[in-house]
Formats: C-alpha cells, sequence, structure tokens
C-alpha cells in the first residue's frame, strides 16, 4: 500500500470511529427525534385542517392545547375513582386475603391435594411486604426521578415535533435535493407515503388502546366485578 493509501485508509478508520462515538453519544437525543417525527405524523392531518384557516404555527398550538385538555381531562375522570378504590382495597384488605385463602383451602379440598402442597399464607406475605416498606421507598424515588425524567422527555419530543411540523417543507426538500434531479420525484412521493402511513398506524393504535380500555371497563361494570 502507498503512503497516500495508508493515510486515506486510517482517516477512514478515525470518521468511522467518531461517527459511532456521536451516534452512542447522541443516541438519547436522536430517538426522541424520532418520537417527534411520529408524533407530528400522527397529528399531521388535524394540523392542516386549521391550516387552512389559521397560520401554520397557531393551527399547531391549537392542536397541542386540544391534547393536553384532553389528558387533563380524562387524567381528571380517572385519578379520583382510582384513589378511592386503591383505598378500599386496602381496607378491605385483610377480608379479601381471607376470602381467597378459604378458596384455595376449598379447591384444594375439592381436588384431593396431598398435604405436601400447602396453602401459602396470604397475610403473612403481606405482613413481610409491609415490614419491608422502607426498601420500597428507594424504589418509589426512582420511579418519582423516572416520572420527573418523563414529563421533560415529553416536553422535548412536543418541541423537536412543534418545528418539525413548522419546518417540515424546507427540511424535506434540503434533504431531497441530495437525491440526483431524475428520483427527486420518487423520494419526495416516498417520504410522504411513509409519513401518511406512519401517522395512520399511531392513529389507528391509539383508538384500539382507548375502544378496548373502554369496552374492558363497561365489561367489568356489568358482572360487578369489585375495583372495575
Amino acid at each position: 500500500m502507498t503512503p497516500r493509501q495508508v493515510f486515506l485508509g486510517t482517516l477512514v478508520v478515525l470518521a468511522t470511529l467518531l461517527g459511532v462515538f456521536l451516534f452512542y453519544r447522541l443516541i438519547s437525543v436522536i430517538v426522541l427525534l424520532i418520537l417527534a417525527i411520529i408524533f407530528a405524523s400522527a397529528i399531521s392531518p388535524a394540523v392542516l385542517k386549521l391550516n387552512r384557516r389559521l397560520p401554520l404555527a397557531a393551527s399547531i398550538v391549537v392542536v397541542y392545547v386540544s391534547l393536553i385538555l384532553i389528558g387533563l381531562g380524562i387524567i381528571g375522570i380517572v385519578i379520583p375513582p382510582l384513589v378511592q378504590e386503591f383505598q378500599k382495597l386496602v381496607k378491605n384488605g385483610p377480608q379479601l386475603l381471607g376470602e381467597i385463602q378459604n378458596r384455595l383451602a376449598g379447591v384444594q379440598r375439592d381436588l384431593h391435594l396431598p398435604q405436601q402442597f400447602q396453602i401459602p399464607n396470604l397475610e403473612n406475605y403481606l405482613t413481610q411486604f409491609l415490614n419491608q416498606a422502607p426498601t420500597f421507598a428507594a424504589g418509589v424515588l426512582h420511579v418519582a426521578l423516572g416520572f420527573v425524567a418523563g414529563i421533560a422527555g415529553i416536553t422535548i419530543v412536543l418541541v423537536f415535533a412543534f418545528y418539525w411540523l413548522l419546518e417540515r417543507e424546507r427540511i424535506k426538500d434540503m434533504w431531497v435535493g441530495l437525491v440526483p434531479l431524475p428520483r427527486r420525484e420518487e423520494v419526495h412521493e416516498m417520504i410522504d407515503d411513509i409519513e401518511l402511513r406512519l401517522g395512520g398506524y399511531v392513529r389507528g393504535q391509539m383508538t384500539v388502546a382507548v375502544t378496548v380500555a373502554i369496552m374492558a371497563y363497561i365489561g367489568l361494570l356489568i358482572l360487578q366485578i369489585p375495583f372495575p
């Protein structure tokens, strides 16, 4: 190999290592950016519909505010009964454990299980769990910190998505401009198709999730299952 080839090969290796290092350092930002693009694709139809009457930035803000109000409304509907039912569950815990213990003993008698199949003492498990409450406090703190980090991540995603929707056409034209001229229209249509299908998939998944949640809740109410 000539010195020139060795020099170029070394540059390629160093550039590759630098690219891998930067990717590793920026992986969290890249993930948030991808999530922002997915979110922007999901709300894009609503934004474009509002954009017929409002400026683009105002349309995005209206959609954001609507989603935040819907989220707060869902939290307001779900949290109070959730807290009440949890309090009832804690209050009726010993009684429920006793009923479960008796049913397990009845199953053991009905199936004529040998004595070595011991029914677990659920009250002892509950007592041990409560005795370890200080240990779980650290876990609760970890969850709380994770919740704060999640809120920060959601905020970053919303900011990224806002700028993506605002500058989408310019960014797309910039990247498409790197493609040879005969293929630009094809790439342009491909990007639009990807965004359309991606947004439709996300909206479909959300619709399915909400529908299943509502139907499950109604089913539990009909069957009179405690703590639906």
